[in-house]
């Protein structure tokens, strides 16, 4: 949207001159009676239709293609299409004050000169006239639904700007440590409508050391982690991501795996007591019923039991949604209405199951992975329980104090830098810095650093406390492997099953014994070539090189191999060449002829022994 949109919105916010926290008791007086409105009826200042009348509870806010906008008398978002016109659409808009419609836009009777009717024309043109004024706006970029955001000048900065939290019937900010309340209203041109409403912040300011983190740390710990230390930190930083997600520059989600009885569905149930109305819960839907479900909120979701199986495609969608909410990249989707449909997802995710569906590496790099084992003897049996119901309300008030820096408080954007920079010191990649260090940043917003320190955390040592992360999460981050070495995994897990001497033996059992000297170049080729592959070698003895030969031609190289993966058709030749290349070599010409399927055809060479200890990690 424009700079003068934007401030055309704030001024018919403006002009709409009271506070909307109350809208139930908002006067709507007798149509007719000029001594209450202080004008008679159809006799305001513009009238009837130049511009629309002072303090108008319908706010105008623009087109957008086909629609015109408007925030209507409930408070609440109300798009008209242009052909849909009524005299049922302009009662509509102005259904929590129907006087006002009939006050200013009557019909008089011939008679007796009494309101007698609505003059619709009069009301649609005034009503569209107003959005033209405003011009042009995308309601995706305009209207932003319940959850945290964050507005001012450094809001497009990691982690900075001012929190604000739309809770449904109340737009809320902290404010020199006093919280202010507002109507469903307008931030910086951007429009916050009327939603259904959720938790509202604790009234009175809650310091850091009288946090409800604190209790519900206490409960965390009671399950049985199989990271004792981390793990309990990782979910309470997830609580705080599920309140923030709009406002954050990144949303990690987290996964709880493990065996029937565990604690997972109860674990998912204690998120839900904190959180109420807030989470999303469903244990069975599908990424475009969640997608619906959000609209324009950033409100946490919560997906039970998303189990593996085999056809995942309803858990990949899922995880995909949760992908691209991690980052908030913009989809786009075709609708009924054949026109292109774009929407942002900014809400964390949380997950459980015995056995996860298949993921991707860009699932995994955007994830924590959570493993519960069989509760302790002294803790089964027992649920914990939520005792105080504003432990949730006590929470998010918390987390808005803490979100900016005062005193020798550093607010959000500076403990989140802090853990950036010391994982990155401990060369973890970036992706892994977002999503551990946005974790760990809130829960020590949550909980402050000694809480932390005495938990068992290393932050006294800064140096250390990256490595101890980067330590505590290998296997984990070990699973996120390149793109290319998962290729190569692939083709070497692949079975030779034409063999003519009764013998089955992968493409890696063939490689090993050719690399190993054990089976020589012609024996190896004629395996080699039955899925479309070869091998050849450079030098003798010790100077001797194997390589592996992977035609490029998607006919005649291992098409049957890649079949139904994202490396078939010929995929695999993009996926090799983001190798390093000298570990795959792709660039001396003649030397890459092969001839594979009585064919001579060009091939990328996988040098084995520059394979060994390379791609082991992506770091």
């Amino acid at each position: 949207m424009t700079a003068k949109g934007k401030s055309a919105i704030r001024a018919a916010f403006a002009d709409a001159v009271e506070d909307r926290v109350s809208l139930a008791k908002r006067p709507d007086p007798r149509a007719g009676d000029a001594a209450a409105w202080g004008y008679g009826a159809g006799q305001w200042p513009g009238a009837p239709a130049d511009r629309l009348p002072s303090g108008c509870p319908v706010i105008p806010l623009g087109r957008d293609g086909e629609h015109y906008v408007f925030m209507d008398s409930m408070g609440q978002l109300n798009k008209v299409k242009r052909t849909e016109w009524s005299k049922k659409t302009v009662l509509d808009l102005f259904a929590a004050t129907p006087n006002f419609v009939y006050h200013h836009w009557p019909r008089f009777s011939a008679k007796t000169l009494a309101i007698n009717g609505l003059e619709v024309d009069d009301a649609v043109q005034a009503l569209m006239h107003a959005c033209a004024d405003l011009g042009a706006i995308s309601i995706a970029n305009t209207v932003r639904g319940r959850g945290a955001w964050t507005v001012g000048p450094l809001a497009s900065l990691l982690g900075q700007g001012e929190l604000v939290w739309h809770g449904g019937d109340g737009i809320y900010r902290v404010r020199q440590g006093k919280l202010a309340a507002a109507g469903p209203s307008a931030i910086d041109g951007v429009v916050y409508p009327g939603r259904p409403p959720i938790l509202a912040p604790w009234r009175e300011p809650v310091p850091v050391e009288e946090s409800s983190a604190h209790e519900i740390f206490a409960l965390l710990k009671s399950w049985n982690f199989g990271r004792k230390v981390l793990d309990p930190v990782l979910v309470l930083g997830w609580i705080g991501a599920a309140l923030l997600g709009g406002a954050l520059p990144w949303r990690p989600y987290i996964f709880l795996a493990g065996d029937r009885g565990v604690g997972k569905t109860t674990l998912q149930n204690l998120v839900r007591a904190i959180l109420g109305d807030t989470l999303l819960r469903t244990a069975d839907a599908t990424a475009p019923g969640i997608r619906q479900m959000l609209g324009a909120d950033s409100l946490p979701v919560a997906v039970d039991e998303l189990e593996g199986g085999a056809d995942d495609r309803r858990a990949t969608g899922i995880l995909d949604l949760a992908r691209i909410a991690a980052s908030a990249d913009k989809a786009i989707r075709g609708s009924s209405d054949h026109e292109a449909v774009s929407f942002t997802i900014q809400s964390a995710f949380i997950f459980s199951a015995i056995n996860p569906p298949r993921m991707t590496v860009a699932d995994k790099s955007r994830m924590a992975f959570i493993t519960l084992e069989k509760l302790l003897a002294s803790r089964s049996g027992k649920e914990p329980i939520i005792h105080d119901e504003t432990i949730g309300r006590r929470l998010l008030r918390a987390l808005m104090d803490a979100w900016t820096a005062g005193g020798d408080r550093p607010g959000f954007a500076r403990i989140f830098e802090n853990w950036r920079a010391a994982l990155r010191e401990a060369d973890m990649e970036d992706r892994a810095q977002m999503t551990y260090g946005t974790l760990l940043a809130l829960a020590e917003m949550m909980l402050g650093p000694e809480a932390l320190e005495e938990h068992g955390l290393p932050i006294a040592e800064p140096a250390r406390l990256g490595a101890w992360v980067k330590d505590q999460t290998v296997s984990e981050r070990a699973e996120q492997r390149a793109n290319w070495t998962l290729c190569l995994d692939r083709l070497f897990a692949h079975t030779i099953s034409a063999w003519r001497d009764g013998v089955q033996p992968t493409v890696g059992e063939v490689l090993d014994l050719f690399r190993a000297g054990d089976l020589d170049k012609d024996h190896a080729q004629a395996r080699l070539k039955l899925v479309g592959l070869s091998c050849k070698q450079d030098g003798e003895g010790d100077a001797r090189k194997p390589y592996l030969a992977v035609p490029i031609s998607a006919e005649l190289g291992p098409a049957k191999v890649f079949e139904n993966t994202q490396w078939q058709a010929g995929g695999w030749n993009t996926a090799l060449k983001q190798a390093p290349p000298e570990v795959v070599i792709r660039d001396r010409g003649n030397w890459q002829v092969m001839k594979v399927n009585g064919r001579a055809v060009q091939c990328l060479m996988v040098d084995l022994m520059a394979l060994d200890g390379a791609g082991k990690e992506e770091e």
